[in-house]
């Protein structure tokens, strides 16, 4: 069966460009690393990216990588005030970071997770 639809426009080069994103965003305009900024900086969807990362191993890879890098720098940025807090909270959020606090009774843990 013969695939229809528009050839991917993946390729190594694309990769290196990705990576290259990746560890110099800030040559991109960037203040983080994003998913969308890495989507413009290849020229195509968001959803593409999410695409590839699920075609491509060694995509999935650099975008770990990317993900990686956001949280370490909004954490860093976060504790020394130069982005907001909730802003901060927010995109950790989207990380599948969350606040939570334990209270301990009659020996007993129980965690109540903050949304």
């Amino acid at each position: 069966m013969k695939k229809i639809g528009r050839p991917t426009k993946y390729s190594k080069e694309l990769l290196e460009k990705a990576f290259d994103y990746a560890e110099n965003y800030r040559n991109y305009g960037d203040v983080i690393p994003c998913i969308g900024g890495l989507a413009l900086v290849l020229g195509v969807h968001k959803d593409t990216i999410y695409e590839w990362a699920k075609r491509y191993p060694e995509f999935s890879d650099m975008l770990k990588i990317l993900h990686t890098k956001q949280v370490k720098i909004l954490i860093n940025l976060g504790l020394v005030g130069k982005v907001n807090t909730a802003i901060v909270k927010l995109l950790l959020a989207k990380q599948g970071y969350t606040e939570r606090q334990e209270l301990s009774i009659e020996n007993k843990k129980i965690v109540v997770l903050d949304a």
